[in-house]
């Protein structure tokens, strides 16, 4: 049996603890195959119509120019700005991850 797991990563509420939580929990689960994709609010969800509830900021409305697959090579503008984690982390968060997922051979982005 073939283990997958999926991971959002940047959304709101994320934390440079994060990274290490979702690592241990890579490393625990066994998964063979990782799956890791932007945190993106998209239109008529909760978020994108409130996203003060959620302590963000939509940047970019422009939904054909979003990136949900997140690049080992590309860096893609932000989409949304959380109000608690400060851009640099997310977006080392997402580096370390692509990282850690490749070390281990076990990335699907």
């Amino acid at each position: 049996m073939v283990v997958r797991a999926f991971f959002m990563m940047g959304t709101p509420g994320e934390t440079a603890k994060t990274l290490d939580l979702n690592k241990k929990f890579i490393e625990v689960s066994g998964a063979d195959i990782v799956t890791m994709a932007n945190f993106l609010p998209f239109p008529g969800t909760s978020i994108w119509n409130y996203p003060n509830n959620y302590r963000i900021t939509i940047l970019n409305k422009d939904i054909p120019n979003w990136h949900i697959t997140i690049s080992p090579t590309e860096d893609y503008p932000p989409v949304i700005e959380c109000w608690d984690t400060p851009y640099e982390i997310l977006e080392y968060n997402r580096k370390e991850m692509t990282k850690f997922l490749y070390d281990r051979g076990v990335a699907n982005v």
